[in-house]
Order: structure tokens, then C-alpha cells, then sequence
């Protein structure tokens, strides 16, 4: 057979040439031996032996070919004669490019030359070698050395700039997440888009992991802080320049509470326990709605709060160890469980009971309105005691001292001053209205005042809570003792004293002995005369013998001393 006078010569695999002279418009049909047929198809038709069809691709067109095609099968699947009805499948596709042969999923770039490509096919243990030509190709010899064609140069280009409009980013409102959707994309430069990519302000680059548009979900953003996003198309010449940025701030469901967060404790009430939070956890962005709380298998529940403090929980069963739970919540969901603590409550004492003490004041900056260290917690019902010291910097009448919680007034069970007429010890008390946590304002008449002072909240009281007190001073000695007589059994006895600095003896600290329990003892500051010494502790009754409360000092000068029951 001839081309325009060319001689072509046709060697199907496994057969011999077999050669032909015909219109190439028509399909000319040859036996070759070995008794297949042979269909020749002119100008690009499909060319079929023994039934298989060997589909030259629009790529290897040389009008078609452009830099970034990706060259791919050959070959249209299906169930053929030739096979004895075996299903065939194209096995591999080895391309001639520039010379040498390059597999399917090839890249074209500017100036390859590209030639023939030989199709691998098998049926089962059958396989057939055949060749796919460009489809300009006049010469059909089934040769790899046929007329071959350069991928002309300047046919692509990067894409284009996503635009605003294309594209945006949402907060996906789980922790660390946002969504990018893709709406429109960006002209392909003439090759054909291969990936979409992110970037999370000036982070690397990384793929959305799709070529098309749609949402795709992006993570590794800090909720509540800003990030900005890019977007690029990238093709086979290269990567498309950066979108405009777009901002977002993601959020997501609190953190969990963490084993330093919050303590359980029993209350010694009977069923009940209580839930101190010191930090909250992590709002990732969302502001935090509810705290809540998880007894046992019982359901979540919300302690009524969102701010650190004290939550009281009741609905325990005393003498049984109990797991309890506690958890953030916000407007984008749960946060996760924190670790578990365990308590067994108690039931209430016969006396009163000790809830909490600490230390109140500690200053020795002059003023009216004394320095106050903390806030004082307690529930209604509870009594509040402060004892408190003063000194001033001469001599005169006692010192007179007021004290308010939550708007209400404390009073002043006992004042004592010393024969000196500089150092006063002071009981105020309060049987508290309300429940909650606030700051006491305490104030002294005399400006010139170094001021110490400790509290305690009691529970459990009944009747008239001071049972009985008394008070004592001792002048240039070390020690100050007081007895009470019968206390209650179980009753809870406080003893305060102080004493002022001065040159004369040099105090600079002073204990509560046995058997109480010493509570806090300090100095307030370095100077003379406006310096204080002050010490406080408890005891608990263990029966109704005498009590004796004795301070001991490490210099001699103008003690007093405060002692007194409740029960």
C-alpha cells in the first residue's frame, strides 16, 4: 500500500507485512498470516485487529498538543475476538518521547518530540503488543521511528489569579478547622489545572487535595486568633500567583479542665461537697456559657457559674468514695471531661466545724482602710470571725475598728487594750445573711495604725455561737497565758494576740503553744513603733476540761491576748 505514492508497510503483531494500495478514506481489510484481519484507518480512525480497537488519543494530534497535557491511555477496554472473549486490559502505555520511551501520566513540556506509542494488552495469559500513532501520521508502519512531532513552545502558561469573588473562607467551628470554598476557578493558562493550594499566613504551601471547585476543610489554625488564607492554581508550567488574603478566626468547644484546675473537697455537712475552680480551661474563641458538673453516672449538670470560685454540690451519700466530673461548655459545644476526683462526705459534726481560715490582713502602711489580702467565701448561716490587731504610734484610747461583708456588719465582741495604750486586739464577728465570696472592707480610727489580722468561717453553730471569752496583756514579758473554764465538748476555741515593736525588747515574732493549732503568725514590716506582732490559731474541744491559750513571744513588750468559744 502507498501514501501519496509512499510506500507503507503494515506488520500486525505476530504477523507478517502485508502491503496495500488504497484509498485511505476507505478501510482496507488484510489477512495477514496467521489469519487475523487487519482493518487500516486513514487520518486518525480508529484502527481495529481482530476486533481490538487501538484509539489514538487526541493529544498526539500535533494541531492538539500542548504543553502540560498529561498523555494517558490508548487503549478502549472491552471483550474482543482476538482474545477468545477474554475481557483485555491495557496493561502499560510506553510513549516515544524524544527518543526514548516514557511511560502514561507524562507531562508534556515545550519542545518534547513525540512519536508513536506502543500499547501492551492482556487476556488473561494472552498479551498482544500494538502501536498508536499521531493521528496526522500518514506513514501507518507500526514502527516507533514513524514521522514525529515537537510540542510547540508557548502554548501554556501558569493560571490566572484566583479573584475575590472565587473563593472563601468560614470558621468551621470545631476546634482548629476552617472550610475554604471554591466557587469559580481561575483560567488554567491553557494547561490543565493539576492542584489547588492553601496557605495559612506565611506557612507553606499544601494542597487542598482536589482539582475542582467545592468546600474543602483546612486545619491547624489557633482558635481565636486571626489567621489569613491564599489560594494558587497550579498547573504543569508552574504555580499560579497568591490570592488576595482573606481573614478568619476559628473557635471551637473549650478545653478540658486539667488535674491543677479544681479541687473536691467534703464539706462535713452531710451529702455535701465542694468544687473549687482556681483556672478555667482554654474558650478557644468562643466565650465560655456554662460550667457543669458530673456525679457518679448521674447526667451532667450545671454548676450556675462561669468564673472561677467555690461551687457547693450536694446530693452525695456520706460514707461512699464518689468520682466526680467537671467540663466547659460554649456556644460551639462540650468540652472534653477533665480528670476525675473522688470524695467521701461527711456527715455534720455535733459542734461546729471549721470550713476555712486564712490570713486577712498584714500591713504596715498607715491609713483607715487597711490593705485587705483576700476574699472571705462562706455560705448563709455560717459565722465569720476575724481577730484582729492593731498598733498605733502613741498612746492613747483603744483603737476603734468596724469591719462589713456583702454590705454586712460585723461586730466587735471583744476589744482589748493594753496598759500601754498602743497595742488593741479585737473579736469581730458576723453570722452571715447570704452565701457567696466578697471581699471585707475593714477600717480603723486612728490613721497612724499597722493593722494585722486573720479569719475563720465556722459551720454549724447553733444558739448564741460566742459561748464565752476573756482576754489577757503582759507587759516586758515573753509569754501571755489565758484559761477558759468547761468549754462545750466539741466547741471550737480561737485565740488571737499581738503585740507592738519598739526598740524596747525587739519583738519580731510570737506562736500560739499547745494544744492549738497555730494558724499564722508574722511580722508586719521593719520600721518602729508602727511595726506589728501577730498571731492566731484554733483548737478543738475534745471534751469540757479547761482550756489555756498561751502566746509566747521572742522579746518582751505589751502583749494581748484574745480567747474565745463557739459552739
Amino acid at each position: 500500500m502507498s501514501i501519496t505514492g509512499i510506500p507503507v508497510t503494515i506488520v500486525p503483531s505476530g504477523g507478517l507485512p502485508v502491503t496495500d494500495a488504497g484509498d485511505l478514506g476507505l478501510a482496507a481489510t488484510q489477512v495477514p498470516s496467521g489469519g487475523l484481519p487487519v482493518t487500516l484507518a486513514a487520518f486518525g480512525m480508529p484502527m481495529s485487529f481482530g476486533g481490538i480497537q487501538i484509539t489514538t488519543p487526541a493529544y498526539l494530534d500535533p494541531a492538539k498538543m500542548r504543553v502540560g497535557d498529561v498523555i494517558g491511555s490508548a487503549f478502549t477496554a472491552g471483550t474482543y475476538p482476538d482474545f477468545q472473549g477474554n475481557p483485555v486490559v491495557e496493561a502499560s502505555v510506553a510513549y516515544t518521547v524524544d527518543g526514548g520511551a516514557v511511560l502514561a501520566s507524562y507531562v508534556l513540556q515545550s519542545g518534547d518530540v513525540v512519536g508513536a506509542a506502543l500499547v501492551h494488552l492482556t487476556a488473561g495469559a494472552a498479551t498482544r503488543d500494538y502501536y498508536a500513532e499521531p493521528s496526522a501520521v500518514y506513514d501507518l508502519s507500526f514502527s516507533t521511528a514513524d514521522i514525529t512531532f515537537t510540542v510547540p513552545a508557548g502554548t501554556g502558561s501558569i493560571p490566572n489569579q484566583f479573584a475575590a469573588g472565587d473563593w472563601s473562607v468560614a470558621d468551621a467551628g470545631t476546634n482548629g478547622d476552617a472550610t475554604v470554598t471554591i466557587t469559580t476557578l481561575p483560567a488554567d493558562g491553557g494547561s490543565a489545572i493539576t492542584a489547588l493550594e492553601y496557605q495559612i499566613d506565611s506557612g507553606s504551601w499544601a494542597s487542598f487535595g482536589g482539582t475542582t471547585t467545592g468546600t474543602y476543610a483546612v486545619s491547624g489554625f489557633t482558635d481565636g486568633t486571626a489567621a489569613n488564607v491564599s489560594v494558587r492554581a497550579v498547573n504543569a508550567i508552574g504555580n499560579g500567583p497568591a490570592s488576595a488574603a482573606k481573614s478568619v478566626t476559628t473557635t471551637g468547644a473549650p478545653d478540658a479542665f486539667t488535674s491543677g484546675m479544681w479541687t473536691l473537697t467534703d464539706l462535713a455537712t452531710g451529702g455535701d461537697a465542694r468544687i473549687a475552680i482556681s483556672a478555667l480551661p482554654s474558650a478557644n474563641g468562643s466565650a465560655i456559657t456554662d460550667l457543669e458538673r458530673k456525679i457518679g453516672a448521674g447526667a451532667w449538670t450545671s454548676l450556675g457559674g462561669t468564673a472561677t470560685g467555690n461551687y457547693d454540690v450536694a446530693g452525695f451519700t456520706d460514707g461512699v468514695t464518689t468520682n466526680v466530673l467537671i467540663r466547659a461548655k460554649n456556644a460551639k459545644g462540650n468540652g472534653p471531661d477533665s480528670d476525675s476526683k473522688s470524695v467521701t462526705t461527711s456527715a455534720a459534726p455535733s459542734g461546729p466545724a471549721l470550713i476555712t481560715d486564712g490570713n486577712l490582713i498584714n500591713t504596715s502602711t498607715p491609713g483607715t482602710t487597711p490593705a485587705i489580702l483576700g476574699s472571705i467565701t462562706a455560705q448563709a448561716g455560717d459565722m465569720i470571725v476575724i481577730l484582729l490587731g492593731t498598733c498605733r504610734n502613741t498612746g492613747g484610747s483603744a483603737m476603734a475598728v468596724s469591719a462589713t461583708w456583702n454590705g454586712e456588719s460585723f461586730a466587735e465582741t471583744t476589744q482589748l487594750l493594753h496598759s500601754g495604750g498602743r497595742a488593741t486586739s479585737h473579736v469581730l464577728t458576723l453570722v452571715a445573711a447570704s452565701s457567696g465570696t466578697f471581699t471585707p472592707i475593714v477600717t480603723c480610727s486612728n490613721s497612724a495604725a499597722a493593722v494585722g489580722a486573720d479569719y475563720f468561717v465556722i459551720r454549724g453553730q447553733s444558739g448564741s455561737p460566742i459561748k464565752q471569752h476573756d482576754s489577757n496583756t503582759a507587759t516586758s514579758a515573753l509569754t501571755c497565758s489565758k484559761t477558759l473554764t468547761a468549754p462545750n465538748t466539741g466547741s471550737i476555741i480561737l485565740a488571737g494576740a499581738c503585740q507592738r515593736y519598739s526598740t524596747t525588747g525587739n519583738p519580731t515574732d510570737m506562736t500560739v503553744g499547745a494544744p492549738f493549732t497555730q494558724d499564722s503568725h508574722f511580722r508586719t514590716g521593719t520600721g518602729n513603733n508602727l511595726d506589728l506582732i501577730f498571731s492566731a490559731g484554733h483548737y478543738v474541744t475534745p471534751n469540757s476540761s479547761n482550756v489555756t491559750a498561751t502566746v509566747t513571744s521572742d522579746g518582751a513588750q505589751n502583749i494581748t491576748l484574745t480567747i474565745t468559744e463557739i459552739f
